[in-house]
């Protein structure tokens, strides 16, 4: 679990902004990875030939 922010930047109009545009942020940030990785896989997937039995 993350620490609560100090109580002098939570207090701050300004502060709530950038806190809630840097979550905004990550947040995209995290989804461009997942769909980089599933990217990743599926043309992967492509270049494999298939499997003989």
């Amino acid at each position: 679990m993350a620490k609560p922010l100090p109580k002098l930047l939570t207090q701050r109009q300004e502060a709530h902004k950038l806190i809630s545009w840097l979550q905004n942020l990550q947040i995209r940030f995290e989804g461009w990875k997942d769909k980089r990785a599933v990217n990743k896989a599926v043309k992967s997937a492509r270049r494999k030939p298939p499997v003989q039995y």
